[in-house]
């Protein structure tokens, strides 16, 4: 399904998201990106949802149809973010909630922009941010506690 893990040779655009899979006791993130689900770079987060619950269902062994019913319209229970390049540069804009060390340089490398100065916005993009209720939603689908400061 995926065809990702490889860095892009020219720059791209498009949107991502960071999507769990279990990892011991623990969970470990992935980058999805639009292109690695051979999408286009204008897909909207809410029309790449069904496409990400596709891959949870199948890194969780959940039911694809059940999660995608449960979860549908819950597009903002997980981490995601855009590359776009106004006139002025490449920018990453993102929700600044994936705690996670080092996720620029990766989407960095995924999207083609090593070498690339890239600025992060997260200070006037709040509609990239995980809502509440959207994460626990997506919790309770997958019976784990993604955040060590969430419950299900």
């Amino acid at each position: 399904m995926l065809s990702q893990l490889q860095p892009s040779a020219s720059p791209l655009t498009g949107a991502y998201y960071w999507v769990p899979r279990p990892d011991g006791n623990g969970v470990f993130w992935d980058l999805v990106t639009c292109h690695d689900l051979d999408t286009w770079a204008g897909i909207s987060h809410r029309e790449f949802w069904p496409l990400i619950l596709e891959v949870l269902a199948e890194r969780w062994g959940k039911n694809v149809q059940d999660l995608i019913h449960q979860l549908h319209d819950h597009h903002a229970g997980l981490p995601r973010g855009r590359v776009t390049h106004p006139q002025s540069g490449y920018v990453v804009i993102n929700g600044d909630d994936t705690g996670l060390p080092g996720w620029l340089e990766l989407v960095k490398s995924r999207f083609g922009l090593d070498g690339v100065e890239v600025t992060p916005d997260f200070t006037e993009h709040e509609h990239e941010q995980m809502l509440t209720d959207d994460l626990l939603a997506v919790q309770a689908s997958l019976g784990v506690p993604l955040y060590s400061n969430t419950t299900i």
